[in-house]
């Protein structure tokens, strides 16, 4: 690696010139070459010399370690201080990698030292999320060796072990042998599902290297991967200990809210809570904006007295007001207000989810305050959860508990008193048979629609348009589209180059049903990198859901996708299904298989069109080919729903012998899914 600028067989210096009359300094060169000679050895010296104390300052054991937090909230990783930390978009979410390599010039997939993170969503879910760990390993490397091929990757051999991060779930590494740009690399390769969402964690390393493998080895027992993505971005409390420690600090952050009219009068008040450290306060709606208010710009005319606990030692402050959130049947009533000032105390959250019947739960509150007084006292009071509602999509609701609101209490927070943390917002009060029982609103439903909970305190000035489109990747996976819609447009603003954005855009208006709006920013994003394979099939998937197809139109943007991507299933899956629509069977048949075969059979999507193929065909014996090609689709996902479709489709005149077919399925797969 020392020889670079020595080609072989290529002389120090040229022939000696004889030394005589009208000879130059210049051409006396042989007394020269002992000191050239000497130079280059001395400078190879000092390169390997150099060579050997930085390998060993990259990877000898690091004196300090530093916590990468993503801005997601989904993972946590140690590494080395002073290593790079590098990040990039992909269609679907994000890459970063950590390494001690600082050449911008290297590509993140060509690192010979790095702990890479990717993190992919997907609003339909990840069809790997209920299997063992094994099985999605096996799945999944054939497709991976596939992809990077060119860097010669062979598998090794695999191990099954617990990450620390990943409570109670084992994972699977594998282990590979790669050659980047020359370097011999060991690779350990982890990929964790999750219902809509997954990661995978893939460390690189010389080969042969064991001071390296060991600081790899290190890094990988750091990673913290999060049990529940929910958007909580700003930087999380300490938990209390114990329940003394719990109610002091419930103490410090539960405040009184008293409203006062354009004349100074005081007309209602309520309580709330310290969220955020710069100084956000969360309550009810109606609380911040009594129902006599109207919903205009009336809620300038009020103004906000905030108060603490007099024996916590703490004055009023005046309040500003922020934004609420009210809707029918008490489903909905925060309101959000705000105190200057940084570095507030505050409480931490954790999902309402963490919860059962007959949690024991803690709730600080100003009941029946005393608006002629100056001075208040707060109450605490602890009870049980008795009762949790759900939506319709399995999330919490409300959830009634046994403490006793009145007056005052409303907006205060519901803690844990297992963890300390905040699961809920006191709200409202039942009637009739249950009119015994408070009702709790989830925190979780706070931080989908007041995005100013989810940043840093410094607020949104700090974060680039990469934080900001990992933020709109991972609203767009947890089906929150308008809050999607809004991070991703703060991307465009900031950089109106960025494809990546403008795809994920109009992927996020496909999913809520604009098909106008998905178009215009598929369009957009293909101006600016026209060979996206991404976007071209997301355009073309878009042209076959609509009513009226454009078969030219579509044709065309599958072959573009054909040609940029021709190993990826993608393209030929749906060329056969427009195929397939234009009753082109045959040819549809031959790219339905041909995308089954690239796509190793991990995904069911091939499957089901080679079905729905067969059954439109209506030969004979296509009924049983179609049958069994969604067979095969529910083997790979026994969830999937347009699998399940097809399956009551061809049992349309005998449903009791579809549903005896998909027991009979369900009951042979070797791995059953889980409820999520």
């Amino acid at each position: 690696m020392c020889n670079h600028g020595l080609a072989k067989g290529t002389p120090v210096s040229g022939p000696a010139t004889p030394r005589g009359r009208g000879g130059s300094p210049s051409d006396l060169r042989w007394p020269v070459r002992p000191c050239r000679r000497a130079i280059v050895s001395a400078l190879v010296l000092a390169a390997a010399l150099s060579g050997s104390c930085l390998h060993a300052a990259l990877f000898s054991a690091p004196t300090k370690w530093q916590t990468y937090q993503d801005i997601t909230r989904l993972f946590s990783i140690r590494h080395p201080e002073g290593w790079v930390v590098r990040q990039q978009a992909h269609p679907e979410g994000f890459e970063i990698a950590f390494t001690p390599l600082r050449d911008a010039a290297i590509a993140m997939e060509d690192l010979t030292t790095a702990a890479k993170v990717a993190v992919s969503f997907s609003p339909a879910g990840i069809p790997d999320a209920y299997l063992k760990p094994e099985t999605v390993f096996a799945r999944q490397r054939l497709i991976y060796e596939a992809i990077n091929r060119k860097y010669q990757l062979t598998f090794t051999g695999q191990d099954t072990l617990l990450l620390p991060g990943v409570p109670g779930q084992t994972v699977v590494r594998g282990h590979f042998n790669a050659q980047y740009g020359g370097t011999a690399v060991l690779e350990d390769y982890f990929r964790i599902p999750r219902p809509r969402w997954e990661i995978s964690l893939v460390c690189d390393y010389p080969r042969g290297d064991t001071a390296a493998k060991a600081l790899m080895e290190e890094i990988q027992r750091s990673f913290v991967l999060h049990p529940s993505p929910c958007g909580w971005l700003a930087p999380a409390a300490p938990a209390p200990a114990d329940t003394a420690a719990i109610v002091k600090q419930a103490r410090q952050c539960t405040v009184l809210i008293l409203v006062k009219n354009a004349q100074g009068e005081r007309v209602a008040a309520g309580s709330g809570f310290l969220v955020h450290p710069a100084g956000y306060i969360l309550s009810n709606a109606h609380v911040v904006k009594p129902e006599e208010s109207g919903e205009g710009d009336e809620e300038k005319a009020f103004s906000y007295e905030i108060h603490w606990d007099s024996r916590e030692g703490r004055t009023s402050v005046p309040a500003r007001y922020v934004a609420h959130v009210r809707s029918q049947y008490h489903s909905l009533d925060f309101g959000l207000l705000k105190v200057d000032g940084i570095n507030w105390p505050y409480l931490a959250t954790e999902p309402a989810a963490s919860l059962d019947n007959l949690s024991e739960i803690i709730s600080p509150s100003f009941p029946k305050p005393d608006l002629t007084q100056d001075s208040f006292d707060i109450t605490i009071q602890k009870g049980v959860v008795n009762r949790i509602n759900h939506d319709a999509r399995g999330r919490v609701a409300s959830f009634l508990s046994d403490l006793h609101y009145d007056h005052g209490s409303s907006g205060s927070p519901c803690l844990s008193a297992r963890s300390g943390r905040v699961v809920g917002v006191n709200s409202f009060v039942r009637r009739g048979q249950l009119a015994l029982f408070g009702g709790v609103l989830p925190i979780d439903a706070a931080y989908e629609h007041f995005e100013a909970l989810r940043y840093p305190p410094n607020g949104t000035a700090s974060l680039t348009a990469l934080d900001h489109y990992k933020l709109g990747a991972l609203f767009w996976g947890l089906g929150q589209h308008a809050t999607a819609e809004r991070a991703l447009a703060l991307v465009c603003l900031l950089d109106e180059n960025n494809a990546h954005a403008w795809h994920l855009r109009g992927l996020v208006w496909f999913d809520a049903g604009d098909f106008l709006q998905a178009t215009a920013h598929f369009e957009t994003a293909l101006r600016i990198d026209p060979a996206s394979a991404s976007t071209l099939a997301s355009l073309a998937g878009l042209q076959l859901a609509e009513p009226q197809l454009d078969y030219p139109r579509c044709t065309a943007l599958l072959d573009r996708l054909i040609s940029a991507a021709p190993h990826d299933s993608g393209g030929f899956r749906l060329r056969g299904e427009l195929l397939r629509r234009n009753r082109q069977f045959d040819a549809a048949l031959t790219n339905l298989q041909h995308a089954i075969g690239l796509a190793h059979d991990l995904f069911p999507q091939p499957h089901v069109e080679l079905a729905q193929l067969y059954s439109q065909r209506q030969a004979s014996g296509d009924t049983n080919l179609a049958l069994q090609a969604v067979e095969k689709a529910l083997r790979i996902d026994p969830l999937d729903t347009d699998a399940l479709q097809v399956l009551a489709d061809l049992h349309a005149d005998r449903p009791e012998a579809g549903l005896e077919r998909f027991t009979r399925l369900a009951t042979a797969h070797p791995e059953q899914p889980t409820a999520q």
